[in-house]
């Protein structure tokens, strides 16, 4: 799109199954779009978009650990995004790349109606990129849920949590 305006939509599908018992506990398909806009900043850009995500659940089975099905009902997600991506050397290997969203989920299919879901992610990663489409990334992050008080009755102490992760990978990425 003109002025660096960008729209994206996509479909994402996920699974939960006992191997054990060879059951399938939970699936969600949830299509989504995103409309977002990038900004140069010196030779770095900034990214910030808006989404939203409405994720179709169902529980096969049970499972008999409270709080596991912590996103199980039907929810229409909504999220802010805004990521800079900062070179750190001239051939374009290494990159630092900061990183805010902010998410909101609402609830509207059986036990879970009315419940809401509030979460804030910031992320702080190093990236060195190996060939167009291989890199290594090291990052921490932070995240801090909270839920209304649908939420906290349904999951407890699960429904609310602060969180720090630290990490490394490796990834692909294709485009097509």
């Amino acid at each position: 799109l003109a002025s660096g305006w960008k729209v994206s939509a996509n479909t994402s599908y996920d699974e939960l199954h006992d191997f054990h018992a060879g059951d399938k506990l939970y699936h969600a398909v949830a299509p989504s779009l995103a409309i977002g806009r990038s900004y140069t900043l010196g030779s770095g850009y900034l990214d910030l978009d808006v989404s939203v995500t409405y994720a179709f659940t169902k529980i096969y089975r049970s499972y008999q650990v409270a709080g596991q099905f912590d996103d199980a009902g039907d929810n229409l997600r909504s999220a802010l995004n805004l990521a800079l991506l900062l070179p750190l050397d001239d051939s374009g290997y290494f990159f630092f790349t900061p990183s805010l969203s902010l998410m909101r989920s609402a609830y509207d299919k059986g036990e879970s109606i009315g419940r809401v879901d509030y979460l804030g992610h910031g992320e702080l990663a190093l990236v060195c990129r190996f060939t167009s489409w291989l890199y290594i990334r090291a990052f921490g992050n932070y995240q801090d849920k909270r839920g209304n008080e649908k939420a906290k009755t349904a999951l407890g102490d699960s429904a609310e949590y602060v969180n720090w992760d630290a990490g490394l990978g490796i990834s692909a990425s294709f485009r097509f």
